[in-house]
């Protein structure tokens, strides 16, 4: 016997083996996924950008805050600035009335929100169908901030 064709018909051997061992590791995988998972894992994606564009809205809609029209990132990021809970009530419940919307927003300030398990929110507004599910999540820079509230995250909640 020729021990040079040996080995090949061994390299030829252990090459199909290990095609095979891939092609069976990828249909398991394949045909094992359930395609209700997927369904699932697919709307779930829908939903979550879905709620990133209602967070999107919100914040770049147009509000009239002493007889100025800014948009509701700049009061936001007043609000934070003045602690004016108040009047970020007052603005959101009114966006949240006038565009049928069911839920609550908070801000928090980004040093908290990234190192805290459950961060204390700067601001919150819910108008009673808080499910605690979140619809999105936004990071706002404040340029005039004082202290840790440089950067702040606007969170919406289904």
């Amino acid at each position: 016997m020729n021990k040079k064709g040996l080995v090949d018909d061994f390299a030829d051997l252990l090459s199909l083996v290990l095609i095979l061992s891939m092609v069976s590791f990828f249909a398991v995988i394949v045909l094992r996924t359930d395609v209700n998972d997927k369904t699932d894992q697919t709307l779930a994606r829908i939903e979550y950008v879905q709620g990133q564009q209602e967070l999107l809205d919100l914040v770049n809609a147009p509000v009239l805050v002493n007889d100025r029209e800014v948009t509701m990132k700049d009061l936001i990021i007043s609000t934070v600035n003045t602690a004016d809970t108040i009047t970020f009530e007052e603005k959101m419940g009114k966006y949240f009335t006038d565009h049928n919307l069911k839920g609550a927003i908070a801000v928090y300030d980004s040093v908290s929100y990234e190192t805290k398990e459950e961060p204390e929110p700067l601001f919150s507004y819910n108008n009673g169908f808080f499910s605690g599910e979140e619809k999105g999540a936004l990071y706002l820079t404040n340029t005039y901030a004082r202290g840790k509230a440089k950067s702040v995250v606007v969170k919406l909640f289904g």
